[in-house]
């Protein structure tokens, strides 16, 4: 495995605009991180995605599951299993590994959950992610799993 920083020069000498984000979101592996730059379709979900989740007393969860309906289930449980890692993590440590261009936000929300809750929460995920690959319903998964997420950031301390 290539350094950080070795990754991040060959991924700025094959034209990616923003590596360190990319890198983040591939969990810091660099063929991964240059799919993803190929997918723009995908950067653009994952861009919207994360601009919902991260108000959560704002987002629409039924909205938002009819938009990622079509994405593959296992892509969007990765994508909230990072954010919910760089949540427990800066709560514990003040440490953000995926999303660093969000550490303040992620400081901030991390500050009124329970820790508890996080941890229910995470299990869910990974439940989720041993099922994805059947579900009946993608939508339905998706809304079961963005109530949950809600409701675990409105529950606070």
């Amino acid at each position: 495995m290539p350094t950080h920083e070795e990754s991040r020069n060959w991924l700025t000498q094959q034209g990616i605009s923003h590596p360190e984000e990319i890198l983040a979101q591939a969990g810091f592996a660099p063929l991964q991180a240059m799919l993803i730059a190929e997918e723009s379709a995908s950067a653009d979900e994952y861009s919207y995605f994360l601009q919902q989740i991260r108000q959560p007393a704002k987002f629409d969860v039924i909205a938002l599951a009819e938009k990622i309906q079509k994405t593959e289930p296992a892509k969007i449980i990765h994508w909230l299993q990072q954010w919910c890692y760089d949540l427990n993590s800066a709560k514990l440590s003040g440490v953000v590994r995926y999303n660093s261009e969000l550490t303040d936000l992620i400081k901030t929300l991390s500050g009124s959950i329970s820790i508890l809750e996080l941890i229910r929460y995470q299990k869910e995920l990974l439940t989720a992610r041993r099922e994805a690959q059947h579900p009946l319903n993608p939508k339905l998964l998706f809304e079961s799993l963005l109530l949950s997420y809600r409701q675990m950031m409105l529950t606070g301390d």
